[in-house]
């Protein structure tokens, strides 16, 4: 499943050609907070993204911070897991996490196949989505 908006690809500063660290700096357990300072904010591309890889960068963040509205309140979130955050940051609109989350939670399964290789083998479980794979 994709989110139904687009998220924002934030580049690091300086960057020259593949998204490289800016002067030369790491993001680290002592800056993380200075995005301003690590990563080109007024520079992005828009792309979609699936719902695991949002779910693992939220999971495993090293960045998260919160982005403010002009006239207050939540407009979004900055997220960058361990393994991303040196090439990227990523930004959400918190209407397109509530809306796809609000999505995910109407949704139903409606079948369940469960099936097995062999003795001793994991089960596999297929489940098949009423409106997220028909894409509605």
């Amino acid at each position: 499943m994709l989110f139904s908006a687009h998220y924002r690809v934030i580049r690091l500063l300086n960057e020259s050609g593949p998204m490289n660290l800016p002067r030369g700096r790491t993001v680290d357990i002592m800056n993380w907070h200075k995005i301003d300072e690590l990563y080109d904010i007024s520079s992005h591309v828009v792309v979609s993204v699936g719902l695991r890889q949002f779910c693992n960068q939220v999971v495993h963040s090293f960045v998260f911070s919160l982005g403010m509205a002009a006239r207050g309140g939540l407009d979004g979130f900055f997220v960058a897991s361990d393994h991303t955050k040196d090439r990227q940051l990523l930004y959400f609109s918190i209407d397109a996490v509530i809306n796809t989350l609000l999505r995910v939670a109407d949704d139903d399964v409606v079948s369940l196949r469960m099936s097995r290789e062999a003795v001793g083998k994991p089960m596999k479980v297929t489940r098949k989505s009423n409106t997220l794979e028909a894409g509605t």
